[in-house]
């Protein structure tokens, strides 16, 4: 069982009840631009062999459908890159209201 704390990572073992403490304010280092950056630069490559795979595949049969998988990918993953942005935004102003 783990237990987040002010940037301290508690790990407890079930087994003979020993406490380990390991401190991690490494963990989330940097704005949250380049977090956010970094994230969908390492997921969207991920996302891009899925793509791949599923295009050599041989599912689809015209070209319609081939432009039609690319646009709803790329709006797709323009709007999710975008939403974090918008979510940033949304959580600065309520932490400026407290």
């Amino acid at each position: 069982m783990t237990l987040w704390y002010n940037g301290i990572l508690n790990l407890f073992c079930p087994f003979d009840g020993v406490c380990q403490t390991i401190n991690v304010k490494f963990m989330l280092k940097g704005s949250f631009t380049e977090l956010w950056n970094k994230a969908m630069i390492y997921t969207g490559s991920g996302w891009l062999v899925l793509v791949c795979m599923i295009w050599v595949s041989g599912h689809f049969t015209d070209n319609v459908e081939r432009i039609v998988f690319v646009s709803v990918l790329a709006a797709g993953y323009i709007a999710v890159y975008m939403l974090g942005f918008y979510i940033k935004r949304q959580h600065s102003g309520k932490a400026v209201n407290l």
